[in-house]
């Protein structure tokens, strides 16, 4: 099932949400159907509303046992299709791609055993990274933070759990999550792969958040780079879409001004 929340273009500022099924978006009042909307009729939001932390896994990052994150800003996600302004001191920025991981309810030290039953679902993120600031932080021994502050596009809609089983691989008695994913730029294919070198399970991303602190419902826990190779750098105007099997794609532009 995909989860979206949505306005509809002749009624712009309210929010609904839905399941996305064939091509068309059907709103529901929570538990049943109440209208099918055409796909061109809606405008798609995040779907689910701002995440009360941002937590990024990444692949490379990862040192012994225990998976290592830091945190994102939760005001910097933006649900997809958006026009993302660039900050007047940022110039070209480099573009991630994440599998985007949504608690269900909130917990604390859990076992990888129960891990599962804490995913409401999962999604994709595309995360706009100020290289210059990085490299500041870096110089400074700094944890990543001011540069992937830019924007965190989120959607476009939540798979559940169940459809994406075929998904999950087993290796060394672990169940890795194993998806196509591709990244265009100005509908040009500048990445795709099998995103296979992700060696963590989901079990032990919600092991290790919730070892030092609660994890919360509606919290975003975000594993990647799910494609890796040359920077892609943007600059105004240009337009990337992320593609990945199974959880749809999703979109944003550089405006074309400052």
């Amino acid at each position: 099932m995909k989860l979206c929340r949505f306005e509809l273009k002749s009624q712009p500022g309210t929010i609904r949400s839905g399941i996305i099924y064939g091509g068309k978006v059907y709103e529901t009042d929570g538990s049943q159907p109440i209208a099918v909307h055409e796909a061109e009729d809606v405008i798609p939001l995040s779907p689910m509303g701002q995440p009360g932390s941002v937590r990024f896994f990444r692949q490379g990052d990862q040192r012994g046992h225990r998976p290592q994150y830091f945190y994102g800003n939760p005001n910097s996600v933006i649900g997809p299709s958006q026009v993302v302004e660039l900050p007047q001191e940022v110039g070209a920025v480099d573009v991630e791609a994440y599998l985007a991981i949504v608690v269900t309810a909130d917990g604390r030290d859990v076992a990888p055993d129960d891990a599962l039953a804490y995913v409401l679902g999962y999604s994709l993120a595309v995360v706009l990274v100020d290289r210059a600031a990085e490299r500041e932080e870096q110089a400074l021994n700094l944890s990543p933070a001011r540069s992937y502050d830019v924007a965190i596009a989120f959607g476009p809609a939540l798979t559940t759990p169940d459809e994406i089983v075929s998904n999950f691989i087993n290796k060394d008695d672990e169940n890795l999550i194993s998806l196509t994913a591709s990244l265009s730029v100005n509908g040009v294919e500048v990445h795709k792969a099998e995103a296979d070198h992700l060696t963590l399970t989901v079990e032990s991303l919600i092991t290790a958040a919730s070892s030092s602190a609660p994890i919360r419902a509606g919290e975003l826990l975000l594993y990647g780079p799910l494609l890796t190779g040359s920077p892609q750098a943007l600059t105004q105007g240009d337009e990337v879409r992320l593609a990945v099997e199974n959880l749809g794609a999703l979109f944003l532009k550089i405006s074309e001004t400052l």
